[in-house]
């Protein structure tokens, strides 16, 4: 594509970081550039320095805008951007700015989804599954070995040990949705970048949107860190009930967990997330 660069003073956006998963770096768009609308692959230069970043270009038809902006996460970039030059080059488009509407269409779009390059060393896109309209979603991090043969999740031991939890506890899989951070599987289960979670993750925050669940537990640091956007390990963050907010302004509460993979390595580690179990359940039971 035609070389494209935009460059200005960051400035206080509308918060609209969440379009691409993470906090967002807002600049205004001169009324001269060309570019369609969009999530770019970007590269992003700050204080001298040049960082690979994702870039979000156009009036966000999901929540109304209607001036033009530029909205940049930048890789592994840490401080403060309020203030300072930013010089942005768009390197490769990777999807149209649009909303879905309903959980169909979204499956679809994810299907069809080109922008990751997970894609291309995956057997199957495992979308989500379960009951659409349950009261509960699960959030793990991706798909392992048995999930991308099958193209469902958690369907491999670590989904034979969530099955044994839920029923614990007296839900099933047709009492709650399950779905992953990502649709694809990291080669070798390894832990994926920041990159790949940004292209995914506005995906799985559509999907909240659209189920509106009233809790959503997370299981294992990577799946909390991603919808949380923090870096606290998942032995801080367990345990307690915090809040996930949409960019609708709607909330649920939310409660993070050790993943199963991690108990089948520490079995140890299973009474804490019975301990967590419980807490659900009582949630559950007092909305």
């Amino acid at each position: 594509m035609e070389r494209i660069l935009i460059e200005g003073v960051v400035e206080h956006g509308r918060r609209l970081g969440r379009e691409l998963g993470f906090p967002t770096a807002n600049l205004a768009v001169p009324e001269d550039v060309a570019a369609a609308d969009g999530v770019y692959r970007s590269r992003a230069e700050v204080g001298g320095k040049v960082y690979d970043a994702m870039s979000n270009l156009g009036r966000n038809p999901s929540v109304g805008g209607v001036e033009r902006r530029l909205e940049t996460h930048i890789f592994d970039f840490r401080g403060e951007l309020y203030g300072r030059r930013l010089r942005v080059e768009l390197l490769e488009k990777i999807r149209d700015e649009r909303r879905f509407d309903t959980l169909e269409e979204l499956r679809a779009a994810v299907e069809a989804f080109d922008g990751c390059s997970l894609k291309l060393t995956s057997n199957k896109t495992v979308f989500g599954g379960g009951n659409p309209k349950a009261k509960i979603m699960i959030v793990g991090e991706a798909p392992g070995a048995d999930e991308d043969r099958i193209g469902e999740p958690f369907v491999g031991r670590s989904g034979h040990l969530l099955d044994k939890m839920l029923t614990a506890v007296g839900l099933d899989r047709g009492k709650v949705y399950i779905t992953n951070v990502l649709p694809w599987r990291p080669p070798g289960n390894r832990t994926p970048t920041s990159a790949e979670v940004a292209v995914c993750l506005p995906f799985l925050r559509r999907q909240i949107e659209l189920m509106k669940p009233e809790i959503i537990m997370v299981l294992g640091g990577s799946a909390a860190n991603s919808l949380l956007d923090n870096e606290e390990p998942i032995s801080r963050l367990r345990g307690k009930w915090l809040e996930y907010k949409t960019l609708k302004g709607d909330t649920a509460a939310l409660l993070a967990s050790f993943h199963p993979a991690y108990l089948l390595r520490n079995p140890a580690q299973k009474s804490k997330v019975w301990a967590d179990l419980l807490r659900l359940a009582k949630k559950l039971q007092n909305n």
